[in-house]
């Protein structure tokens, strides 16, 4: 039982990782996000102060809603790779956890999902539909997300914007 423990600590270690991570990135897209929302009103409503004090101050919030707007796209960015190396460690994980089945490998999230079938079978586990379907689901969200908008986009001249929506969250 206790080398059982230590497989199983070992094994998802880094799950709780890249989880922390994922927290961080998330935390400073929201902040990231309010501090440009609040910008952006300054910007776009109306005038506060003299002309001279109104023109400085929308300067300054015109610089610094500049100097945001690139990083969110670093946080989505960055949240996509690191997701995505997440769901390849919950894969490694299980591998690691209940051991290799003959071509069923789980050393991707990818083949997570094409061999949980034929893993479940092996190994004679019970794992509800729903694992099945949450896999390729997020597969689908983020996986294939990650590698052909962010990491393997072909595209010639792709055009990265940041907007706030108005629950304040920046898109891209």
């Amino acid at each position: 039982p206790e080398e059982k423990n230590n497989l199983f600590a070992f094994a998802f270690g880094q799950i709780g990782r890249y989880e922390h991570f994922l927290t961080r990135i998330l935390e400073r897209y929201k902040r990231v996000s309010a501090e440009f929302h609040e910008v952006s009103r300054i910007l776009i409503g109306p005038r506060k102060y003299s002309r001279w004090e109104e023109d400085e101050r929308r300067y300054y919030a015109h610089q610094r809603q500049f100097e945001l707007a690139l990083q969110p796209q670093i946080d989505v960015e960055s949240f996509y790779i690191f997701a995505k190396m997440f769901l390849d460690h919950i894969a490694r994980s299980l591998h690691h956890f209940f051991g290799p089945v003959r071509g069923a490998s789980l050393e991707s999230h990818d083949n997570l999902v094409k061999c949980l079938p034929k893993y479940k079978k092996a190994l004679s586990l019970e794992i509800p539909i729903e694992f099945d379907e949450l896999g390729k689901d997020l597969k689908a969200r983020i996986a294939d997300y990650r590698d052909y908008q962010i990491a393997h986009n072909k595209m010639a001249r792709p055009v990265h914007t940041t907007m706030s929506s108005m629950d304040q969250y920046l898109t891209m």
